[in-house]
């Protein structure tokens, strides 16, 4: 499980000017920007990767809510890392892989879980609507006017 921790990191400033950065990329469209790492540290005796928000929220995933490739590498390759962009990613060299920060917290945190099942669930509503929907002659294909 994630452990997550709201203490600021070292050499946090609470200036407002540093934030000009994050606004800037907002009004680029970025809007993960608060979401990005301002720092990442990989610690080999907790089996453990740490990423510092920009918020000051740190996040500590343990390998084994990582994805296989990550959780199958030595650690030297895990701790030789680059952050991209404004932290929007992290980038392992030696590894050849890329991951967006956010989408590796969603999924350490489950988050997807219940995205999976989209459009599977069964009610009564939609069981009448399908009924409906056939006795009009069911779907209508695509490309064709209706």
């Amino acid at each position: 499980m994630a452990r997550v921790s709201s203490s600021k990191p070292a050499g946090w400033s609470d200036d407002p000017n540093d934030a000009n950065d994050y606004a800037e990329a907002r009004a680029r469209g970025a809007t993960n920007a608060m979401f990005n790492a301002a720092s990442v540290r990989f610690d080999d005796a907790t089996s453990t990767l740490a990423i510092t928000l920009h918020s000051g929220v740190e996040v500590v995933l343990p390998l084994a809510s990582l994805p296989l490739y990550l959780r199958d590498a030595a650690p030297v390759d895990l701790g030789t890392f680059e952050l991209l962009g404004l932290g929007s990613g992290i980038h392992w060299p030696a590894l050849d892989v890329t991951m967006g920060v956010s989408v590796m917290i969603r999924e350490a945190i489950g988050a997807f879980e219940g995205q999976k099942r989209g459009g599977r669930a069964k009610s009564e509503a939609k069981t009448a609507a399908v009924r409906e929907n056939g006795k009009k002659g069911g779907r209508p294909r695509r490309g064709i006017p209706s």
